[in-house]
């Protein structure tokens, strides 16, 4: 077994881990500690996720999937016919849509 592994960054410095006469569980801790997060960090970011599923949010993962589904907003095109003026066609060919 290799007691001086050598990690290289992706930056390009190396760093010499000393694992020589030490067990799995201390290699791990000392591994842990120098290249992840600390708990704090963890938990902060945990705290922002949270803080992200505001309900002015809408999409995937959120309580709205489409901006329709909020009440006072313009009905979705897929479930509703918009009014002539708020189609293209008519709006700037002036042209009904029902006559293609």
């Amino acid at each position: 077994m290799i007691t001086n592994p050598v990690v290289v960054q992706n930056c390009g410095s190396k760093l010499v881990l000393d694992i020589d006469s030490q067990n799995k569980d201390s290699i791990f801790s000392a591994v842990k500690k120098i290249f992840c997060k600390s708990e704090e960090t963890l938990e902060a970011e945990a705290l922002a996720r949270e803080k992200k599923s505001n309900p002015a949010n809408f999409g995937y993962m959120c309580t709205h999937e489409c901006i329709c589904e909020v009440p006072g907003q313009v009905p979705c095109t897929r479930w509703v016919i918009p009014p002539k003026e708020q189609r293209g066609k008519f709006k700037f060919l002036h042209k009904d849509v029902e006559e293609d």
